[in-house]
């Protein structure tokens, strides 16, 4: 019996540190289960931050492609802007050396513009003077046919003059065969 109470009291201690080991190992194992249930909390929250992460990723993925469909977009763009800058560049180049020549030919246009304008001036001293000498001729004529008519009345008068001694001349001669006649008539 001693040896039952010793094996019971054994038992007991046994059982007691049993017990506490028990008490200990739930103890241990509610703290676990709370771990445990604050590990799971932080899962799911890991797994929804998670996923949130992968739904932002998703999203920045779409803004990079947008952004890479822009970057394709504004090259072709600038692409399309060099093409017609050339395109401009060479027009401007056309113009430039249109440009060059109307002002080739206007510098020639005015040379000829001058030397037409000095044969002008030239031609205008030249028209002057003539005009000067047909003034001068204008003048001289009309002394010359003023001094023409004159020298026309003058013989004119001649004329009448030379008539009217024709005519005496006649008359005398008339007058001198009658007298002849006449004394002839009487001498005779």
């Amino acid at each position: 019996m001693e040896y039952l109470i010793k094996s019971v009291r054994q038992a007991q201690s046994v059982s007691l540190s049993q017990s506490e080991k028990m008490a200990d190992q739930r103890e241990k194992l509610a703290s676990k289960e709370d771990s445990n249930e604050a590990a799971r909390y932080q899962i799911k929250s890991m797994q929804t931050e998670m996923e949130a992460t992968r739904s932002r990723i998703r999203h920045a993925e779409d803004i990079i492609e947008q952004r890479d469909d822009e970057l394709r977009s504004s090259q072709a763009k600038i692409n399309t802007g060099l093409n017609e800058q050339a395109s401009i560049k060479y027009e401007i180049k056309q113009v430039d050396n249109e440009i060059c020549f109307y002002e080739e030919q206007n510098r020639k246009h005015q040379q000829a513009q001058g030397q037409l304008q000095k044969a002008n001036e030239y031609e205008v001293c030249r028209g002057k003077e003539l005009g000067l000498t047909e003034a001068d001729s204008k003048v001289r004529l009309q002394a010359r046919l003023s001094e023409l008519k004159t020298l026309e009345y003058d013989l004119e008068q001649v004329r009448d003059h030379n008539d009217r001694l024709i005519e005496t001349s006649n008359a005398m001669q008339d007058e001198i065969e009658a007298l002849n006649k006449h004394m002839n008539l009487i001498t005779g």
